[in-house]
């Protein structure tokens, strides 16, 4: 069993019998807001870590900075990697970003509902994903959501539908959709509305029936 459709694509060689059952979320704690006007505050919520590439994000901000002097980056995750962190002080130093990018360390999984809702964009960088529950949450919230195309993640989300998707390690084609956010209301609206049906298909309502037919199936198997 996987929760990804990329796994699946890529081992189904060697296992006919893969099936793909997604992560589940909660949505209870996630208030969704519409964002009809996104206000130029940016998450972005991983671990410091190079498969991450936290500094494409600090420079997309960067190549923005001129036309849009209000803009702020967060970024919000534990560090786990201190070259990537290094990698991050390099890309605000060199673009003159200390006003405008925080690196805010990790918070409990308990408060990333009430956090993010303090946003109204969100932005994934990874070059390499599995699933991608942090965008989910997001998406929960009614977020505007900017996010590359590694692994499961194109499998998920629909390029001008519920998100704006990116290569990995483009700094330019990111900072392109953020601004493209940021100044088409109706763009940031469709994306916010469909990103909370988009999640609701991963709630425990959906996902949990599919575990219990899957268990039948086993347990009818070993009798």
């Amino acid at each position: 069993v996987t929760p990804s459709h990329m796994l699946h694509q890529a081992l189904r060689d060697l296992r006919p019998d893969l099936a793909v059952l997604p992560n589940a979320l909660d949505l209870t704690p996630y208030a969704w807001r519409e964002r009809t006007q996104p206000a130029p505050r940016i998450a972005w919520l991983r671990a410091i870590h190079s498969m991450y590439a936290p500094q494409i994000a600090v420079e997309a901000v960067g190549l923005l900075s001129a036309d849009l002097p209000d803009l702020q980056l967060d970024l919000i995750g534990p560090v786990k990697e201190n070259g990537a962190l290094e990698q991050v002080q390099a890309a605000i130093t060199r673009w003159k970003l200390a006003d405008r990018v925080r690196v805010v360390g990790a918070i409990p999984k308990a408060d990333v509902p009430a956090t993010l809702a303090g946003y109204d964009v969100f932005l994934n960088t990874t070059t390499i994903e599995s699933f991608g529950m942090s965008v989910l949450e997001a998406a929960a919230g009614g977020m505007c959501i900017v996010t590359t195309t590694a692994g499961e993640l194109p499998y998920i989300w629909t390029h001008e539908h519920d998100a704006l998707l990116v290569p990995p390690n483009d700094a330019q084609a990111t900072a392109d959709a953020i601004r493209r956010l940021l100044t088409d209301p109706a763009l940031a609206a469709r994306l916010s509305i469909n990103a909370r049906q988009t999640a609701e298909r991963y709630t425990w309502t959906s996902v949990l029936p599919q575990w219990e037919s899957l268990l039948a199936r086993v347990q009818s198997a070993a009798r």
